[in-house]
């Protein structure tokens, strides 16, 4: 055992790895593990993750082909030791001397969970100004997982909290094997089953905008396949209602059922985008996810939001749109 495990996924970010891995062993923390799992890279991002375990015994390594992110993630779970886990993607990186305060107030007040803020940095940005996090937090207010999540903002990622290792196990919560946004089950499941949780205003994550990530690829193929992974993520959040709904309080219920609604629209506007609206919402509508009943405007304010919904819930109207915005893109890429 240990306080805190780091899990960290990589394929080919020999540009930014190094800064990651330098921002957690920079970090004061008396009882730690790093995890990495090299997913197959083939740049020299394996190369700077054993440089760093041959300086430091804290890091672990381990080299595997190609599986995806979430297959990379599920092995360093099943390997940590630590009382807390934290995940950081390999493209980012940690406020300095952030996290031993933080780990602290976890300690301190038996939390299952405890989030933080973060920030945005450009792609070239270098390290970000010190935290003010401080062990006696006086803004911490602890609720049930169910409570924190029907009344907090939160992100569909798994980078802004540390979380108890031992809810993880006990209720073999995993990232689904070959599916992209596949943060989105996991959040629900683990705040589901949570006691205690908590979140501090101090950032502590730096979150670097890349132009080539995950989410902004815009290759047909890539775009393709991210379709799918909407409409997975949304099944994989209506298959925790089914289960457990009769449990859940009606915030709770509110912001999992809009959540899982979500994935149906952005989904549905990246197949506009591409001229496929229409097998889009056919394929959603035969797996009885469209059409859906709104979205919450706690978590999505604004009139664009709201005319787009509305849009999309009338078909003819949405394939209509997607015919003409496909068409409109084309014929202005033909006179570039």
């Amino acid at each position: 055992m240990c306080r805190l495990s780091f899990i960290v996924p990589v394929y080919n970010v020999e540009r930014f790895v190094g800064d990651c891995l330098e921002s957690i062993a920079a970090q004061k923390i008396d009882d730690m593990e790093v995890i990495v799992v090299d997913d197959g890279s083939t740049d020299k991002s394996g190369d700077v993750c054993d440089n760093f375990a041959s300086r430091d015994p804290r890091f672990h390594i381990i080299h595997q082909e190609n599986r995806g992110l979430a297959e990379a993630r599920n092995r360093a779970l099943a390997c940590a030791k630590g009382e807390y886990i934290m995940f950081v993607d390999s493209d980012d990186f940690l406020m300095p001397d952030s996290l031993a305060a933080l780990l602290q107030t976890a300690e301190n007040n038996q939390l299952d969970v405890l989030g933080f803020d973060h920030i945005d940095v450009p792609e070239n940005g270098g390290v970000c100004p010190v935290s003010e996090i401080t062990e006696n937090n006086p803004g911490i207010t602890i609720q049930t997982g169910m409570e924190f999540m029907g009344k907090s903002d939160f992100l569909a990622v798994v980078w802004w909290y540390i979380a108890r290792r031992e809810i993880i196990v006990t209720h073999r919560i995993q990232f689904p094997a070959g599916r992209q946004l596949e943060d989105a089950g996991f959040n629900f499941r683990l705040f589901f089953h949570c006691d205690r949780a908590a979140k501090v205003q101090n950032p502590v994550y730096c979150y670097r905008q890349r132009s080539n990530s995950i989410m902004r690829k815009k290759d047909l193929q890539h775009i393709w396949k991210m379709l799918d992974d909407y409409l997975y993520a949304a099944s994989d959040i209506n298959s925790i209602i089914n289960q457990y709904q009769c449990q859940m309080n009606d915030r709770f219920y509110e912001r999992i059922r809009s959540r899982r609604d979500s994935y149906v629209f952005f989904g549905g506007i990246r197949a506009l985008k591409i001229g496929k609206s229409r097998d889009y919402l056919d394929k959603a509508r035969a797996q009885g996810l469209y059409p859906f009943m709104r979205l919450s405007k706690e978590d999505y304010r604004g009139m664009v939001y709201t005319v787009l919904y509305w849009c999309m819930r009338i078909p003819w109207l949405w394939n209509l749109m997607g015919r003409f915005y496909f068409s409109a893109n084309k014929l202005k890429q033909t006179h570039i």
